[in-house]
């Protein structure tokens, strides 16, 4: 029998009696991977492996609902927000996703995420010293935070944090136009209202050392 190559697909009965199909397709995110498609018999299954084919053939890729989100945020940056808004709000975006959205939610499936997960994150974000967090103290002649016992309590702004779940928000809502994803739980996640009057948030040269964590 000869060997299919990449992209025939192939169909396999499974220990529960359905069947499962496979095809090598190009997906939203511009990669090229096997996805899978299940059914009770083989023909549903050789027409959904079809579909997928022509789909291919044409040119129109497949939405990959396993992605990461890191992984769909530098799809986004690069594909949406750097080609739509301006520069400057490029940069900010993408200081936003680089220091705190991947590090902090980036290994997470964008289609499993869930409201809770964003709302106790964001909530460990708010409240966590951030000189602690990026070692600021290695910088200072003269340690004064985490380095002896002494945190500073330097967090972030609550605007600063409003701002975070504005571009997690964003980036979310174009998945969903995408159809990566079939709703946007950020938008669920109450932020507190920025209190300009109180809070320390970050110093000039706090937020400058905070952009050049990479």
């Amino acid at each position: 029998m000869a060997k299919r190559a990449n992209g025939d697909g192939s169909i396999t009965r499974r220990p529960n009696g359905t069947y499962e199909g496979r095809a090598y397709v190009t997906t939203t995110l511009g990669i090229r991977k096997r996805v899978f498609v299940y059914g009770k018999t083989r023909d549903e299954v050789r027409e959904k492996v079809t579909q997928l084919q022509a789909q291919e053939n044409q040119g129109m890729p497949v939405p990959d609902t396993n992605t990461k989100l890191d992984e769909y945020l530098a799809y986004w940056l690069a594909k949406v927000v750097k080609v739509n808004r301006r520069p400057k709000t490029y940069q900010g975006y993408e200081s936003v996703v680089r220091v705190h959205l991947m590090p902090g939610l980036g290994r997470k499936k964008i289609r499993t995420l869930r409201t809770a997960e964003v709302r106790t994150w964001l909530g460990r974000v708010a409240s966590e010293c951030q000189c602690c967090k990026h070692g600021w103290d290695r910088q200072r002649r003269e340690p004064q935070c985490c380095a002896v016992e002494a945190c500073c309590q330097t967090v972030l702004s609550r605007r600063m944090v409003q701002s975070i779940h504005a571009v997690l928000r964003n980036a979310l809502q174009n998945a969903v136009r995408e159809e990566l994803i079939v709703r946007n739980i950020a938008t669920l996640v109450q932020i507190p209202t920025p209190a300009y009057d109180t809070g320390k948030g970050l110093s000039v040269a706090a937020a400058r050392l905070l952009l050049r964590v990479r």
